[in-house]
Parts: structure tokens; sequence; C-alpha cells
């Protein structure tokens, strides 16, 4: 009986948040695969974090993957936040500096 309670529980819950029913099939899922794995919570918890902050973002998940590529090479090479920074900096200044790379600019 309490079972039952519970998933009553947890379907008024889902109404109430205005959602399809494909979307809480795909949390179900993802949970399902979460409890798999062994993640605790506060992992899944960072990890919908990062999502909600690159849905905001509006780029494509070409360039997640891609970010998120770099920033595994960076921990493999032991580089602090800070030197990071520093490279996304300098990187920015070559996109958007194309004068710095004309020879007859002066200033």
């Amino acid at each position: 009986m309490a079972a039952v309670q519970g998933e009553h529980k947890r379907r008024v819950k889902n109404e109430k948040r205005h959602v399809s029913v494909a979307t809480v099939q795909g949390e179900y899922k993802r949970r399902m695969k979460n409890k798999k794995r062994h993640v605790s919570v506060a992992a899944v918890q960072g990890d919908h974090k990062r999502r909600v902050k690159n849905k905001k973002r509006l780029v494509s998940v070409a360039t997640i993957q891609g970010e998120h590529k770099r920033h595994v090479k960076n921990k493999k090479r032991h580089v602090s936040m800070a030197a990071v920074q520093g490279e996304q900096k300098r990187r920015v200044k070559n996109e958007c500096g194309t004068c710095t790379l004309l020879p007859i600019h002066e200033g």
C-alpha cells in the first residue's frame, strides 16, 4: 500500500511541474542509469547543474563535447585553473584581434 501511495505522490508532483510524460520517463531512465553506475546524489546534482548552464548558453552539443575534451586534457596535464583561464583569454584575443596579425597596423 505504501508503494502505491508513493507512486501517487510522485505522479501528483510531476503533474504540478507540467512536464510531458516523455520527460518524466527520460528522467527516470537517467536516474536508473546513475543508480547502476553507483553515482552519488551530489554528483548527479552537479551534472544536472552543468546541463542547465549549457542549455542557457545556447551552444551546440558539439561545442560542449569539445570543451569537455579540452577540460579532460587540461586535467591530465595537471594545469592550474588560472593557466587555463589565461589560455582562454589569449585564444579570444587572437580570434577577435585580426588587426594584431597585420604588420601594417600602428598603435
